[in-house]
């Protein structure tokens, strides 16, 4: 992810994930529309840290599952494996539960399994 600098008139000082290009060209940090504003204080070149935690929260993730972009940014192999690995024990998988998915997708279980 990149920064961008901005300076209050007060004189302190940000990085900030958005941006506009100011008159002189340059990219000045804006806190507009940011997720990120880093107030900088003391020297930054030996101060600043900056760690993100990429992990999803459940809530994150049942959205995208239920969500069109699911089934569309998936290719099948991903969405074979999310369903492989998905139920949490042997109790799990009933036959109601692969009659139900067998009418999901159009396939007669009784005929499967025979």
């Amino acid at each position: 992810m990149k920064l961008y600098h901005h300076k209050t008139g007060g004189g302190a000082e940000y990085l900030t994930d958005k941006f506009i290009t100011a008159p002189n060209g340059e990219k000045e940090g804006v806190f507009k529309g940011s997720k990120y504003i880093v107030r900088i204080d003391g020297d930054i070149a030996k101060d600043a840290e900056l760690n993100f935690d990429d992990s999803i929260t459940k809530e994150q993730f049942m959205n995208y599952f239920r969500s069109d972009n699911y089934n569309q940014e998936l290719s099948a192999d991903d969405c074979i494996e999310v369903f492989q690995t998905s139920l949490k024990g042997q109790s799990d998988i009933t036959f109601e539960l692969l009659d139900n998915l067998c009418n999901d997708y159009g396939v007669n279980l009784k005929e499967l399994i025979s």
